[in-house]
């Protein structure tokens, strides 16, 4: 099993939720849904994530 770690790595940059959510052309409720886990994303918007972040998809998953 895995956990997506991207709410940690996006406060480490300083970047807030509607930021990163209009960069990925979505609303700030559906980033939102991603980012606590309710949601599970396609690998397109794990790697469009991992790209704005400017990490490796390996940075934002943490396997349980």
């Amino acid at each position: 099993m895995y956990k997506l770690k991207i709410k940690q790595t996006r406060e480490s940059k300083g970047i807030t939720q509607t930021k990163i959510a209009e960069a990925l052309k979505m609303t700030r409720q559906q980033y939102y849904k991603i980012e606590n886990n309710m949601n599970v994303p396609g690998i397109d918007k794990i790697v469009m994530i991992a790209k704005y972040l400017n990490v490796s998809i390996e940075d934002l998953i943490e396997y349980k």
